[in-house]
């Protein structure tokens, strides 16, 4: 499908007609887009580079896979400047074939480093998983120094322990952690390393996403399971208290229901609701508590990733082929749609974005071979 953003002949032929009767044409701003490729990245199918975060200095955050089987995190200057890390106890090489771009709501637990989010100051945090396939949580300040810790009832076997996604400009953690009966729980971790670990009441697993589920003020937003399996969105406020909700459409088996896994400054927040046939359909919800569902027109599945500072929404919606196209939802409601440049058309690739600031979208696109690479648009 071709981006709908970038409809030439309805543009031009006002521009043309302006000059010609000499009035002067208003200029309009094109979105440019830059590709990257991490030094490093794999460059054949199921490797390559996803982009995470940006934040307001145009720094971004991300990770990349190698012909080493293993993930690498980075952070990137807007002048080109790549720094890659890895933390403690990360094998040098990893057995496992090519990876596929994980979903930003779903656990990565290939062995390796990875980057969820940066804050304002250039504060990273993510996580880590060792040789064993145990995950643990990282802070890395701005100017290099790297910080491992888990939360305390974190799990110590293969596919447990602590996943750290989310930053705030006070430094506060907020992520996930699998215990020993590998049941996912929430924490939070201040800026001094204090750990605070809490549930939904009444769930039987709690979980937050990537880069966007903790505001400026502190309060939280995330899914939790009921003892159905059934999802349901929650936000978590500064003073500890919760709400919760879900929408009346959603399906009600085991992994149907409301997700949401982004929330800005105003407390709005995103996500998508699972229907009965297990169809995903977009929604926002106010600080007041109203959602709003919708679907981009003949997509099979349409999803919110992030809802920006300025209420701009951005997501990806799948077309009957499977494969993914961006798409951004202004705070009246409009959509507009991007594909990048030399994505792929087939199941499973295509544009997907991951997170929006006031003008700048990124998130990483497949192409026909099934290399990813991460984007920014701005």
């Amino acid at each position: 499908m071709t981006t709908r953003e970038f409809m030439a002949c309805g543009r031009l032929l006002p521009a043309w007609c302006m000059l010609l009767f000499g009035v002067p044409a208003v200029a309009q701003h094109q979105p440019t887009i830059t590709s990257i490729d991490a030094p490093g990245a794999g460059t054949t199918s199921g490797y390559g580079t996803l982009i995470q975060a940006i934040n307001p200095a145009g720094v971004i955050a991300g990770y990349y896979v190698g012909f080493d089987n293993v993930a690498h995190a980075y952070v990137r200057t807007p002048d080109g400047w790549f720094t890659s890390f890895d933390g403690p106890g990360v094998p040098l090489s990893a057995p496992t074939g090519p990876l596929s771009p994980p979903s930003p709501w779903a656990n990565t637990s290939a062995p390796g480093t990875y980057a969820a989010a940066i804050n304002a100051l250039g504060a990273v945090t993510g996580y880590h998983i060792d040789a064993n396939y145990v995950a643990h949580g990282y802070v890395r300040t701005p100017d290099g120094r790297f910080t491992s810790f888990d939360v305390p009832h974190a799990g110590k076997a293969a596919g447990q322990g602590t996943l750290s996604t989310n930053i705030n400009l006070e430094g506060t953690i907020a992520g996930s952690y699998v215990d020993a009966d590998n049941a996912s729980h929430a924490f939070l971790r201040t800026r001094d390393g204090a750990i605070a670990e809490f549930d939904v009441p009444g769930s039987s697993g709690t979980w937050l996403g990537w880069a966007q589920c903790i505001s400026t003020t502190g309060a939280i937003n995330g899914t939790y399971a009921d003892a159905a399996g059934v999802d349901h969105g929650f936000v978590r406020y500064p003073n500890g208290e919760m709400t919760t909700f879900e929408v009346a459409a959603s399906g009600l088996g085991a992994g149907q229901g409301t997700n949401t896994w982004s929330i800005n400054a105003a407390g709005a927040t995103a996500g998508a609701f699972v229907d009965a046939g297990n169809a995903y359909h977009g929604l926002v919800r106010n600080a007041a508590g109203k959602i709003t569902i919708f679907d981009v027109q003949g997509a099979v599945n349409t999803t919110v990733e992030n809802i920006g500072p300025t209420g701009v929404a951005v997501g990806d919606y799948k077309d009957a082929n499977s494969a993914h196209h961006g798409f951004m939802r202004s705070p009246q409601g409009e959509l507009s749609f991007f594909d990048i440049p030399g994505a792929g058309g087939g199941p499973g690739q295509g544009t997907v974005p991951l997170f929006n600031t006031a003008d700048t979208v990124v998130g990483f696109w497949v192409d026909d071979n099934y290399v990813w690479h991460g984007f920014v648009r701005q």
